[in-house]
């Protein structure tokens, strides 16, 4: 079984390729191994065109295309669904009554209407607007502000922004600090686990409305790259 993200990878972003998501579909068919393709963050992919998804590629029946509502709608809805093989039905669905207590069926046939008369996609479509704009103005203020101290890849994918930092390991520190300031900044070296790591940060995006709240926020990071230049620099 392989299990992939070819839409988003986290926590880089990268999208796998067309040459390299039929490989992986050939590898399956010919192993006879599944493949469980976490559809990741698609709904917030804003540059560029989407390539086809790994079971609509996949000819043979070897994917299941996993997704969920939870960020394009609420966490608390907490649905969920699979897109498998049809000889997959019967067994998800005795592993399913088995493993969960079930999901209210007014919520399913609500989320039904709600996607059958074309609400779901023009709220997507509003919400992708959205993230689009806030992503953009955090990018612009990090760069304005900060772009001398890290590098922000303006093709990050997804509700997080990411940016490589300059200078020794102090990434774990940094989102350390920040924390105790009231921001949620994650660490890219944390997420290795063989390779040599490399330094960076995560920055979410989605929960910022106007300029003052990313010019504090900003504000805020910057006191903290102040803070370990500080001690870099003292003997």
């Amino acid at each position: 079984m392989a299990v992939t993200t070819p839409t988003k990878q986290s926590p880089l972003g990268v999208c796998m390729s067309l040459r390299r998501r039929t490989a992986l579909i050939d590898w399956a068919r010919e192993a006879g191994a599944w493949i469980v393709e976490d559809d990741y963050d698609n709904e917030f992919c804003f540059e560029g065109k989407h390539l086809p998804t790994l079971h609509n590629l996949d000819a043979y029946g070897r994917t299941f295309y996993l997704g969920t509502f939870s960020k394009t709608l609420h966490p608390s809805l907490r649905v969920a669904y699979i897109v498998c093989p049809d000889e997959a039905v019967a067994p998800l669905r005795r592993a399913a009554k088995s493993l969960l207590d079930g999901i209210s069926l007014l919520q399913q046939k609500v989320l039904t209407a709600f996607i059958a008369e074309g609400h779901f996609a023009l709220h997507l479509k509003r919400s992708r607007s959205i993230c689009a704009a806030r992503s953009k103005m955090v990018i612009d203020a990090l760069t304005a502000q900060l772009g001398h101290r890290i590098s922000v890849c303006r093709k990050s994918c997804g509700l997080q922004i990411f940016a490589t930092i300059d200078g020794p390991s102090t990434d774990v520190a940094i989102c350390e600090l920040a924390g105790q300031k009231g921001l949620s900044v994650s660490s890219l070296s944390s997420r290795y686990v063989s390779a040599e790591p490399k330094q960076g940060l995560l920055l979410g995006y989605a929960n910022f409305a106007t300029e003052v709240q990313v010019s504090r926020s900003v504000d805020s990071l910057r006191e903290c790259l102040d803070y370990f230049a500080q001690a870099r620099a003292e003997p």
